[in-house]
């Protein structure tokens, strides 16, 4: 199921600490390799963190204990820890937002409101993170150079959920959600909103969008 996240430029960058490769450990709460940690309360370094098995990656801890000895064991696989954090060390960074709450059922948060067609969006993400997210969502080429720090409309949304967008060059071009921004709808010199999303009653006066361009794409 997929779960809707802000932008990572929204959310706070955080290195996260614990059984990672220099942390130093002893036996945990579900230990049972007798004592090939030298005995209850012994200590040991980490040196990598492993797969316990195919089916279960970064599942386990290699460790060299002070006597000497070195094995693999288990750092969650199945819910199983055989070690104990002493001395905590740094890990990876992670997005602090993104990380789903232990215990919670389903997606962590509730999805923010979806694009619909008639949307401005723009791409104001840098490339290098544009081009990550781009991946298993429609790729990226180098025409889609145009849509950096551009404003298009949004005329599609596939069975996928990926938005399909559409620029004043006439090009289309398919996005993940995750690197849109809405912007606001500018309005016109007469002051009317030009957003197609306004409600309309028999009687009304209205006025067509000056912009040729963007009158073609939604009339596609």
């Amino acid at each position: 199921e997929r779960v809707y996240l802000e932008t990572r430029r929204k959310t706070k960058k955080i290195a996260i600490r614990g059984i990672f490769p220099g942390a130093r450990v002893v036996r945990g709460v579900d230990w049972q390799w007798e004592d090939q940690d030298g005995g209850n309360g012994r200590r040991g370094k980490v040196q990598e963190i492993q797969d316990w098995s195919a089916a279960s990656p970064r599942s386990a801890a290699y460790i060299v204990w002070d006597n000497g000895s070195k094995n693999l064991y288990r750092v969650g696989f199945e819910g199983m820890a055989d070690l104990k954090v002493v001395n905590d060390a740094k890990g990876q960074n992670v997005y602090r937002d993104h990380l789903p709450c232990l215990g919670e059922q389903g997606p962590g948060r509730s999805a923010p409101p979806g694009l619909k067609i008639g949307d401005q969006v723009n791409v104001d993400l840098e490339l290098e993170i544009v081009q990550s997210l781009q991946h298993g969502h429609g790729g990226w080429t180098d025409g889609m150079f145009e849509c950096l720090n551009s404003i298009g409309t949004v005329v599609g949304i596939d069975e996928d959920h990926d938005i399909v967008v559409a620029y004043s060059s006439g090009n289309k071009w398919t996005f993940n959600p995750a690197v849109l921004t809405k912007v606001a709808t500018p309005t016109n010199s007469a002051g009317f909103n030009e957003t197609p999303q306004q409600q309309f009653a028999v009687g009304d006066v209205v006025q067509i969008c000056a912009d040729m361009e963007r009158v073609k794409m939604l009339q596609r």
